[in-house]
């Protein structure tokens, strides 16, 4: 088959009526960059669920097979297949089989494994839940959890402000779950090099975030805190690189920004853009998105102002990345 003008993705997320979040961030974010997307909704939300009480929840795992069974018989294929939150672990079939029997030529599965949140496993996830999506993620080319996230799925301490060496063996534990490509977001800074100093050998650097509140309870040997920003750290491991940028700490938390930048991340790659310059890209626009809504008193359960800041999608302008 010839390679199509307009990548075509299934995303396999939620669909939340209020808050930008899931396919209300995935669906303009990749549309901009040029992204044919067919929505596989995994759940309906009456709105996004970080602090509103009352929401009302259908699940549509019924649904979804069904979908399926359609787009199957119709001959869709898809240049990627892009899973986030899951409305229970039944629906991880759904996406492998999505995965397993509509990838096109060269297509792959992106998964973003919406699991918790600042240091805490999400309300809606159980162990369960945890093992389903670890059995995901070893199917994936493209992962892109949070701090939390990563550390739910190798099973480890959660350390908000992990050294240099510590992030970079999160992300190989990461990487020998099968993905090539691991990016980690929502980590803090640490005070092992200058601000903005140059880590040697790659491009000077920067991340996003609708950042996270301090955790309690830090365990013994994480690096020690740098207050004013946050990071993203990533790791290719068929070329053996990890790269890292950063951005000052904006004290707010906005839900939906790992989906916008899973989504801009995605968008890159999909471009033919190599991956420092796509975490450049995500990290930049998400930044300017939770920026624009702090600076206008934006409710932070209406999510960050991502139609502001979609022009930075086709802008060449990026965030610095370094060698980590």
């Amino acid at each position: 088959m010839s390679r199509r003008i307009v990548p075509r993705v299934a995303a396999i997320h939620d669909l939340a009526g209020y808050g930008r979040s899931s396919l209300t961030a995935v669906m303009p974010v990749l549309a901009y960059m040029g992204v044919q997307v067919c929505p596989l909704p995994t759940a309906v939300l009456s709105s996004q669920t970080t602090g509103m009480s009352g929401f009302s929840f259908c699940d549509l795992t019924v649904f979804m097979d069904a979908s399926l069974e359609h787009w199957q018989a119709i001959g869709l294929d898809f240049d990627a297949v892009y899973s986030g939150f899951l409305g229970n672990p039944r629906q991880v079939d759904a996406v492998l089989r999505c995965a397993g029997s509509l990838l096109a030529e060269r297509g792959f599965l992106a998964v973003d494994p919406v699991l918790g949140d600042d240091g805490r496993l999400d309300p809606t996830q159980t162990e369960e839940s945890i093992a389903a999506m670890r059995d995901l993620v070893r199917q994936a080319k493209v992962i892109t959890p949070n701090l939390t996230e990563a550390a739910l799925l190798l099973g480890r301490e959660y350390c908000e402000h992990p050294s240099d060496a510590q992030l970079k063996d999160l992300l190989s534990g990461l990487a020998d779950l099968g993905p090539d490509i691991a990016v980690i977001t929502g980590v803090g800074g640490t005070c092992e090099k200058g601000e903005g100093q140059d880590a040697g050998g790659g491009k000077p650097s920067s991340e996003p975030s609708g950042s996270v509140s301090p955790s309690q309870g830090k365990p013994a040997g994480c690096g020690s805190a740098g207050s004013g920003i946050r990071r993203i750290a990533a790791y290719e491991r068929s070329a053996g690189l990890f790269w890292q940028t950063e951005h000052p700490y904006i004290p707010v938390y906005y839900p939906g920004t790992g989906d916008a930048f899973a989504s801009a991340f995605l968008g890159g790659l999909l471009s033919g853009t190599d991956v420092s310059d796509a975490m450049a890209l995500a990290a930049g626009f998400v930044y300017e998105a939770v920026h624009q809504a702090y600076e206008c008193s934006t409710p932070p359960q209406e999510g960050a102002l991502i139609e502001k800041a979609l022009p930075l999608l086709v802008q060449p302008v990026r965030l610095p990345v370094w060698a980590l």
